[in-house]
C-alpha cells in the first residue's frame, strides 16, 4: 500500500505565486496583426528604474524591456519573419491599460502589478519579479510606518495599485491623510524631495531606485513595514489565448536557458552593484553574508520524499515572512506538478493568507487545482470570522469535502452559523463544548465527535506552558 505523504506549512504572512500554462500559438488576433504589419509595439516607461526608464542618453533601458526584446526574438522566429520592427511607445501608470485595450501597444514592458482587478481588463505573462508596497521618507521626518502618516500629505503615482491601496487604508483607518497623485514616479519623488509631501508610497524597488539616483541618497529611508506584496508581469491584451501562449512560452524559455545552475541572491547583488544601486546592495547584504545567508543565498535542499516535511517560519521577522512564503509555495507547487503522487498539504493559521488579495487568490487557486496532482489540502484557522469574511475563504469552505468546527465564541458564532447553516442546537453546542469536542460537516451530514490524544501523542502536541516547562 502506497503511503500518503504529508507536508505542513506554518505560515505568518501572505504569499504570491503564479502558474503559467502554454498552448500552441496560432496566427490570430495579435499574432496575425504582428505578422501582417511586420512590427510590434512595446509600451515603455520613462522612470520605472530599473525595469523601464530613459538613461542619460535618452535611450530606453531596463529589465522588463530586455525581457520584452527576448519575447520579440522568439515571436519573430515563430512567425517566420526575416525582420520584425520594434516600436517603443511611452506609457504612464494611468494610460498603460487603455492603450493596451485599444490596440496602441502589444506588450507593456514596465513595472505592472498582476492583480485580480486588472485581470478583468488585461492578461499577464508569468510573474517576472515580486516586490512590496512600502513608504519612502526622509530620515529626518521620523516616519517609520503607516501610523506615522496620520494627518500628513503623502504622494503616490496615478493609476497604480499602490495609490488605490493607500486611499483605501486612509479611509478604513481614518488616517486623515492628504493624498497627492503624481503622473509618474519621477514626479512623485520630486514632491517628496521638495517637501510638498512627507512620504512617497510605492513598490520598494522603485523607491530604492529613485532614492539611489537622487542628489542625497543617504537622506532617505524605506519602511520595514510592507503594506502589500506586488507580483510584476508583462502585460498584454485580454482574451487572446494564442498570443498569451506564445508570450508565456518565450518568458519560460528565457528563464530555463538563463543558467543551467539556478542563480543565487549573490548573483543579483553583483548585478545591482554593477548598476550602481548601492542602497539596494546595502539592504541585500545581510541576506548574502549575514545570519540569513544560509536561507536566502543557497539552493533549496529540501527532500520532499520524506514522510513528513515541516516548513516552520513563525519565528522569522515579520517582514521576511512574505518572501519565505513565496519561496515555499513556489517550491511545493513546482514539486507537486513535476511528480504527482498522493500527498497532503496542511497550512496552519491560513486566515493570514486571506488578508492580501494576491495570496488569497493563490491559495484559492491551489485548492481548485490540487486534485489534478493527487494533492489533498487542509487548512487550520483559529480565526473563523476572518476566514469566512473573505470571498476566497468562503469559496474554500464551500468546496471542502470535510469541515471540522471546534468551540466558537460569541463574536464569531453568527458568521459560522450562517455559513454552515447550523441549527440552534449546534450553535449552542459550539458555544459550550469542551476542548476536543467538534462538529464534523460532510455534505449535509452533521456529526458531533470528541478528539482525544493518546498518551504518546499528548506530549508532542500540547501547548500548555505548565506541561511544557514543568
Amino acid at each position: 500500500m502506497k503511503v500518503t505523504k504529508l507536508f505542513a506549512v506554518l505560515v505568518g504572512a501572505g504569499l504570491i505565486a503564479s502558474v503559467a500554462t502554454s498552448v500552441q500559438a496560432q496566427e490570430t488576433g495579435t499574432l496575425k496583426k504582428i505578422k501582417e504589419s511586420r512590427s510590434i509595439t512595446l509600451g515603455v516607461r520613462d522612470s520605472s528604474i530599473p525595469f523601464s526608464y530613459l538613461d542619460d542618453k535618452q535611450s530606453y533601458q531596463g529589465y522588463s524591456i530586455d525581457l520584452c526584446l527576448k519575447i520579440v526574438t522568439t515571436l519573430q522566429k515563430q512567425l517566420g519573419l526575416d525582420a520584425l520592427n520594434v516600436k517603443l511607445n511611452p506609457v504612464t501608470s494611468a494610460t498603460r491599460i487603455p492603450l493596451m485595450a485599444n490596440g496602441t501597444i502589444d506588450l507593456e514592458c514596465g513595472s505592472t502589478t498582476n492583480n485580480l482587478e486588472r485581470q478583468k481588463q488585461v492578461s499577464f505573462a508569468p510573474t517576472t519579479f515580486v516586490t512590496a508596497n512600502r513608504i519612502l521618507s526622509k530620515k529626518s521626518s521620523g516616519i517609520n510606518g503607516l501610523a506615522d502618516l496620520k494627518g500628513k500629505t503623502v504622494v503616490s503615482t496615478s493609476g497604480t495599485s499602490n495609490l488605490k491601496q493607500l486611499t483605501t487604508l486612509n479611509a478604513d483607518q481614518n488616517l486623515g491623510m492628504t493624498i497627492m497623485a503624481a503622473k509618474d514616479h519621477g514626479e512623485a519623488f520630486l514632491s517628496l524631495e521638495t517637501g510638498r509631501a512627507v512620504a512617497f508610497v510605492m513598490d520598494d524597488i522603485l523607491l530604492a531606485s529613485q532614492a539611489a539616483n537622487s542628489k542625497t541618497p543617504a537622506d532617505y529611508q524605506i519602511s520595514k513595514e510592507a503594506l502589500s506584496v506586488e507580483p510584476y508581469g508583462i502585460m498584454m491584451r485580454k482574451d487572446d489565448a494564442a498570443f498569451k501562449a506564445a508570450v508565456d512560452k518565450a518568458i519560460l524559455k528565457v528563464y530555463q536557458n538563463a543558467k543551467k545552475e539556478q542563480p543565487l541572491l549573490e548573483d543579483l547583488y553583483a548585478e545591482l552593484r554593477k548598476l550602481g544601486q548601492l542602497q539596494l546592495c546595502e539592504r541585500l547584504e545581510k541576506y548574502i553574508t549575514g545570519s540569513s545567508a544560509e536561507i536566502f543565498n543557497s539552493h533549496t535542499n529540501i527532500n520532499l520524499d520524506n514522510r513528513l516535511v515541516i516548513f516552520d517560519i513563525k519565528d522569522m521577522p515579520a517582514n521576511l515572512r512574505p518572501i519565505m512564503m513565496l519561496i515555499i509555495s513556489n517550491f511545493i507547487q513546482n514539486q507537486v506538478k513535476a511528480k504527482p503522487e498522493k500527498r497532503m498539504l496542511i497550512i496552519d493559521e491560513c486566515w493570514l493568507l486571506l488578508q492580501h488579495e494576491q495570496s488569497a487568490r493563490f491559495i484559492a487557486g491551489l485548492v481548485r487545482r490540487a486534485r489534478k496532482y493527487y494533492l489533498g489540502v487542509s487548512f487550520i484557522s483559529q480565526q473563523a470570522d476572518d476566514f469566512l469574511k473573505s470571498d476566497y475563504g468562503r469559496a474554500i469552505a464551500s468546496q471542502s469535502a470535510l469541515r471540522i468546527l471546534m468551540r466558537q465564541d460569541t463574536t464569531t458564532i453568527k458568521t459560522v452559523v450562517s455559513e454552515f447553516n447550523l441549527s440552534e442546537y449546534e450553535q449552542q453546542f459550539l458555544l459550550t463544548c469542551e476542548r476536543g469536542d467538534a462538529l464534523i460537516i460532510a455534505d449535509q451530514n452533521h456529526v458531533a465527535v470528541k478528539v482525544v490524544a493518546s498518551e504518546k501523542e499528548h506530549p508532542l502536541i500540547t501547548t500548555d506552558p505548565t506541561e511544557l516547562y514543568a
